[in-house]
């Protein structure tokens, strides 16, 4: 890749983490004062084009009724501010049974359920890890995954979800 598009890619990404950054200051004007929680943004390009994507979450679950509630406001805000150069669509979800884990309080409510992990770099020759949540220590994750441990930098993940069972009774 030549240095041109290089520095193309990098202030694309610059933006991109700028607008979920301002995204979710906007969210915590609007949820302060329910009980419901910013899980996840996710603001990425699609085959259908831009996408911003919110994930809440309270306790008990998030109902139709506060997506619908929490897209309008978000809406109307970021349409006030200009955030968001040109068009895009605003889904406001729940974080469903494979629920992203993107802070520490998301895998310690998790501990003792199964987890997808994709690193961005090898870890004892492999980037992806799916097993039990063991513990998290000072930014570590320990997962048991093929009957080995390993203890996973929060830092170098890349990706992380529950990884749902349908035969256990509640995961979460």
């Amino acid at each position: 890749m030549c240095r041109c598009a290089r520095v193309m890619v990098s202030q694309g990404k610059k933006l991109e983490m700028k607008i979920i950054e301002t995204v979710e200051k906007c969210l915590g004007e609007i949820l302060c004062q329910s009980d419901l929680e910013t899980v996840a943004v996710e603001y990425r390009r699609e085959s259908s084009g831009w996408v911003l994507r919110v994930y809440l979450d309270k306790p008990g679950g998030v109902r139709l009724s506060d997506c619908s509630r929490v897209s309008g406001q978000l809406g109307d805000l970021l349409e006030v501010r200009d955030v968001i150069p040109g068009a895009y669509t605003l889904e406001v979800t729940s974080p469903g049974v494979n629920r992203p884990l993107k802070k520490t309080a998301d895998f310690q409510k998790v501990i003792g359920e199964t987890v997808k992990l994709k690193t961005g770099t090898f870890l004892d020759g492999r980037r992806n890890f799916k097993g039990v949540l063991k513990g998290v220590k000072a930014g570590v994750l320990l997962i048991e995954s093929d009957g080995k441990e390993f203890s996973i930098p929060c830092t170098a993940i890349k990706k992380a979800n529950l990884a749902f069972d349908f035969n256990k009774k509640k995961q979460f």
